[in-house]
């Protein structure tokens, strides 16, 4: 008599994927892409936190490109800008002190951008980055970016400028800059650079790791 497996239907939950992900050996390494997958569907159905506090439904699924953008990048330079060390959301602190405090002063938010990319060699800071999912080249730069990257800018040393990354949509586009000028000391810079994630996403596909470097490269120093 044959026997027959059935599989018993169970709700996604974190608890779920971390066991699962406890449990992964070498003969399951090939599901980590889809175990990575259902992470995604499961943080926030894919939604940002404006949409997914919503009661609206909608049929479908909706990307966050946003984070499937940051997510790329992020993880392309760790694994091909060699040279550098790459860290994701680290904290800046100590930038901001209290020296009288009150209600609104018990505390102060502590920055945290995207990536904050070191050399190696040196380990000294050559650049602090954040993503954002707009093409700048194209829309005016809003004013809370702005703010942003000269708060990124100033957190540094005057040698590392404040880098804002965003998807190229047709082709290579140059760097864009500005400089900050600070009273009293040396000028910052931030620094508008276009990347070509599909074209990334090729390389990698393709296996081509020298072209996938030297790509990588240009992302973090700039050509």
């Amino acid at each position: 008599q044959r026997a027959e497996l059935f599989a018993r239907r169970v709700p996604l939950s974190r608890g779920l994927l971390d066991e699962c992900e406890r449990g992964a050996s070498r003969l399951s390494a090939q599901y980590r892409p889809l175990r990575q997958l259902a992470a995604l569907l499961l943080d926030g159905g894919g939604l940002d936190e404006e949409h997914a506090a919503g009661r609206a439904r909608v049929p479908g699924f909706l990307w966050n490109m946003a984070r499937v953008f940051e997510r790329f990048v992020t993880r392309f330079l760790r694994e091909h800008a060699c040279s550098f060390e790459v860290s994701a959301q680290s904290l800046l602190d100590g930038l901001y002190r209290i020296e009288a405090g009150g209600p609104c002063l018990s505390s102060v938010p502590t920055p945290r951008p995207d990536l904050i990319v070191r050399d190696r060699s040196t380990g000294r800071v050559t650049g602090i980055f954040d993503m954002k999912y707009r093409d700048l080249w194209a829309h005016p730069v809003s004013r809370d970016i702005l703010y942003q990257l000269s708060t990124y800018a100033l957190a540094s040393n005057a040698d590392a400028p404040s880098v804002v990354l965003y998807p190229a949509t047709s082709g290579h586009r140059p760097d864009m800059s500005l400089a900050l000028d600070v009273v009293g000391g040396r000028s910052r810079r931030i620094v508008f650079r276009a990347v070509e994630w599909g074209r990334a996403a090729r390389l990698v596909a393709s296996g081509d790791s020298e072209r996938c470097r030297e790509l990588a490269h240009r992302w973090v120093a700039g050509s």
